[in-house]
């Protein structure tokens, strides 16, 4: 799972880019999820899609162990948003603030709705 940052063990380059030995790389788990050869149409919300491939929650012996938790708080959220205020968008001229890292989080969604 790409989701520890590695070490470069030899000078080589990588589709045009020079990696040096000694460098250190990283694929924050956000991008990993948005491969589409794994996952087709990544930016469309579906959600009935089912074996997704991603890194979020690590693998093998990195597995998070909170990952089904996390799972159900996201699930029950959701729902319960969704059973409240079926409709709602963004807010006009504004956008999600971001910050990337390993783990890529959103920094405020300016949401409106009907009252």
């Amino acid at each position: 799972m790409p989701r520890l940052p590695r070490m470069v063990a030899k000078d080589q380059e990588y589709k045009g880019l020079s990696l040096k030995r000694g460098d250190m790389i990283l694929l924050p788990t956000a991008l990993h999820g948005l491969d589409e050869t794994l996952n087709p149409d990544p930016w469309r919300i579906n959600l009935e899609r089912r074996g997704i491939s991603h890194s979020t929650f690590g693998g093998g012996p990195h597995r998070c162990a909170g990952l089904h938790l996390a799972r159900m708080e996201v699930i029950v959220t959701l729902e319960e948003w969704l059973e409240r205020i079926p409709s709602f968008g963004f807010k006009d001229g504004e956008s999600p603030a971001y910050h990337s890292g390993i783990v890529a989080a959103v920094d405020n969604v300016p949401l409106v709705w009907p009252a």
